[in-house]
């Protein structure tokens, strides 16, 4: 009997008709099954996929890769961008779409069209794979930025490009001095890394076995005759004692500068001017620089990138140190000197507007990092602006500037005629004053004229393929697709022609008649040219110290500035010759660092 009440009571727990301490609820109807849980669909369909976009320099190939359910890797199998600059973006933005899973990812300050053209083929990829392309767009949430503690230096450096590397070499070169290189982009070089990095030196052995070298009453002399006035000439001297010294020091530390060749960085001066070059990747600005900063690690430097300088720290009228914005964090750093080596304005349309309004619209083939920082910085300082117009040159387009096969079409031409239809200045000018001719001309263009006869008929047609040049079987159609006055245009080639034919130089522009150019067989180009900066030249006023100074006369204690933010004490009007950017930049950078630091040794 027992046994048998069990079993019903087991049953009826079972069945729900027996409760626990209540009475069993009364039978009701039978509820509806779960449905079976399904599998989600796929958000890929899995595979490789490839596109090739435009970057800033050409064509960019993007390898996407994913299964299922995620994005497992994102490539870059190829690019034309410039290295280093480009590597910037290369190593960051494909890890941040697979990490994060999403293209909602910050471009790299400085690296912004290779940046851009990675997120843009890693889309096309994705779209192909049947990624829901609105859903990776849509951003995550911000990280918070936190306030972190104060830090001390002897010495902070704000840039670091050729000046600021410079300047941190000469620092730690021959001391334990505590110093920190500040760096608003994802890298180093600033506009020395876009730059050709040729630099004139003087009173070295290398000007000794040339034969070639100059005084610093000679480069005052020059300077002051290219730029057509007085210059900061205290400043220029110390400019010309300090040379030597450095630019040996570098060249004993194993600076790329090549052993075969050297030019006149004007032919009407004595500047005995190298370039950097490297065996395995050819030569540039950016060979010096990677120099420069493996110097500056080696002796102890501290180099901080992606780490924006906001703004100066101030105590009455002395600067005490600098506040910094960088990743997730912001935070002061006090110094005892603080040394501004930010670079120019280029990038600053409105900064250019009120410095240098000529100059608007043109196409700045600077560091991305050029924006004026260290002119707004000191806005309220009373400080006193020197120089005057923008280093211009010329150039076809943002992208590809004046170099390689595609930008330097724009030095091919042998006559050059504007939208009028006319010759404007003589072609054969140094190639600064070009530059700012062409920026004088009707929608700041003008046109390089070129027949079949050039040895560069292939990049010309590769250029025609990509839209930037025009081609024509006649001069009239070549008119018509330039938009130049036709008229003038036909009559212009033809009495260059005439001229040329004859065996008489060039009574207008003084081009010798062994110069001219025969520009007579089809199928005819023209090289749309438009004026380029390739650096500013209004900045602070110095003293021989390279110290700030007021428009009282009066210096800004403890900060000093170098580099392209004071080429206007040493050059102005025109960029006056090549190796006169990097050059300045490094031997500013020297004065400023050797200023600061005697001044540190002086207290001890």
């Amino acid at each position: 009997m027992r046994k048998a009440l069990s079993i019903i009571l087991i049953l009826a727990l079972v069945l729900g008709v027996v409760g626990c301490g209540t009475t069993a609820p009364a039978p009701t109807t039978a509820q509806p099954t779960e449905p079976e849980p399904t599998e989600a669909e796929p958000a890929y369909t899995a595979g490789t996929y490839v596109e090739t976009v435009m970057a800033m320099r050409g064509d960019l190939t993007v390898e996407v890769i994913v299964d299922d359910n995620a994005i497992t890797s994102v490539k870059v199998l190829e690019h034309v961008d410039t290295p280093v600059i480009a590597d910037a973006a290369i190593d960051t933005i494909p890890k941040a779409i697979v990490d994060g899973q999403t293209l909602a990812v910050d471009v790299v300050t400085g690296a912004t069209l290779t940046s851009y053209a990675i997120i843009g083929g890693a889309t096309q990829a994705l779209r192909k794979a049947g990624a829901d392309i609105d859903a990776l767009r849509k951003a995550s949430e911000k990280v918070p930025v936190v306030s972190g503690p104060d830090e001390e230096y002897d010495v902070v450096i704000v840039g670091a490009g050729g000046s600021g590397l410079s300047a941190a070499i000469e620092l730690r070169r021959d001391t334990d001095l505590k110093v920190l290189v500040l760096e608003k982009l994802a890298y180093t070089g600033g506009s020395t890394r876009v730059a050709g990095g040729a630099i004139w030196m003087a009173n070295t052995a290398r000007n000794e076995a040339a034969e070639i070298n100059f005084t610093p009453e000679e480069l005052i002399e020059f300077m002051e005759w290219r730029s057509e006035t007085t210059l900061n000439r205290p400043y220029l001297t110390r400019v010309g004692e300090i040379t030597g010294r450095v630019a040996t020091y570098l060249t004993e530390q194993g600076a790329p500068f090549r052993e075969d060749r050297h030019s006149l960085g004007h032919p009407e001066s004595k500047l005995f001017t190298l370039s950097p070059i490297n065996e395995g990747t050819g030569y540039g600005g950016g060979i010096l620089i990677d120099f420069l900063t493996d110097l500056s690690n080696d002796l102890g430097a501290e180099i901080r990138l992606n780490s924006k300088v906001t703004s100066l720290l101030t105590e009455g009228n002395a600067v005490v140190g600098v506040s910094v914005e960088g990743k997730g964090k912001t935070y002061n750093v006090m110094a005892k000197k603080v040394i501004l080596a930010t670079g120019g304005f280029t990038r600053n349309e409105e900064m250019i507007g009120e410095l240098a309004p000529e100059y608007t619209n043109n196409i700045p083939f600077t560091g991305a990092g050029s924006t004026g920082d260290g002119i707004t910085m000191t806005k309220d300082m009373n400080v006193d602006i020197v120089g005057t117009d923008m280093m211009s040159l010329k150039g076809l387009n943002h992208n590809f500037g004046y170099y390689g096969s595609i930008g330097g079409l724009v030095n091919v031409p042998g006559i050059i005629l504007n939208k009028e239809g006319v010759r404007f200045a003589s072609e054969r000018l140094f190639y600064s004053e070009i530059g700012i001719h062409i920026n004088r001309q009707t929608d700041k263009t003008v046109y390089g004229i070129v027949d079949s006869q050039s040895t560069r008929i292939e990049d010309l047609d590769k250029a025609v393929e990509m839209g930037l040049v025009y081609k024509a079987d006649t001069l009239e159609a070549l008119a018509d697709a330039a938009g130049a006055d036709k008229e003038a245009f036909l009559k212009t080639l033809s009495d260059y022609e005439a001229v040329r034919a004859s065996g008489q130089d060039d009574p207008d522009f003084g081009v010798t008649n062994d110069r001219m150019v025969d520009i007579s067989v089809a199928p005819f180009y023209a090289v749309p040219i438009k004026p380029l900066f390739i650096g500013s030249i209004p900045g602070l006023l110095v003293n021989a110290k390279s110290e700030v100074m007021t428009k009282s006369g009066d210096t800004i204690e403890n900060l000093y500035a170098c580099g392209e933010l004071v080429f206007g004490n040493v050059f102005s009007k025109y960029y006056p010759a090549s190796g006169t950017g990097v050059g300045f930049a490094v031997y500013t950078g020297a004065i400023a660092a050797e200023s600061a630091k005697e001044a540190i040794q002086s207290t001890y």
